[in-house]
């Protein structure tokens, strides 16, 4: 390939780079957008749901666990007496 094949490399980028910028568009103010059109009469409105409510229901809280059952647990856990321990805890 000799200089011919340079020239037609190069043709042939320039011709790729003006079609990529040809299809992006322009920043020509005479190509915007169309603003959008106001709202017709003819659109149907919302209709309005009535809304349901909820009940809480009250969920019921366990007694808090006894200070003495749970020192005891941990002494366990902390003797190595895993199974005995998670009985307690």
């Amino acid at each position: 390939m000799g200089a011919s094949g340079g020239r037609l490399r190069r043709a042939a980028g320039v011709l790729l780079l003006a079609a990529a910028l040809a299809s992006c568009g322009g920043a020509d103010p005479d190509d915007a957008p169309a603003s959008p059109a106001p709202p017709s009469d003819a659109t149907p409105s919302a209709t309005a749901v009535p809304m349901t409510t909820v009940t809480p229901t009250a969920t019921p809280v366990p007694p808090p666990a006894d200070p003495v059952a749970l020192e005891d647990a941990w002494a366990l856990l902390r003797a190595g007496l895993f199974a005995r321990a998670v009985d307690a805890f």
